[in-house]
C-alpha cells in the first residue's frame, strides 16, 4: 500500500493533518499478544509505517 505521505516529515503531516475529512466518531482497535519464552513474558509489536510515530513500535491495529 502506498502512503502519499511518506515522503513528509512528522511534522509537515501534522501540520496538513485534518480530523474533518473523516467520518465521526472514530474507533480504532488495538491487540495485545502476550507470551512466555525462555521464562520471559514477551508482547508482539509492529514498526508504524506511516506518521504520526513512522518507525515507532506500536501494539497491531487500526482504524475501524
Amino acid at each position: 500500500m502506498t502512503n502519499r505521505h511518506s515522503d513528509l516529515t512528522e511534522a509537515e503531516y501534522l501540520a496538513q493533518y485534518d480530523i474533518q475529512r473523516y467520518p465521526a466518531p472514530l474507533a480504532t482497535v488495538d491487540v495485545a499478544i502476550f507470551t512466555w519464552k525462555e521464562d520471559q513474558l514477551q508482547v508482539l509489536l509492529v514498526e508504524r509505517e506511516h506518521h504520526p510515530y513512522k518507525g515507532q513500535l506500536a501494539l497491531p491495529g487500526g482504524f475501524i
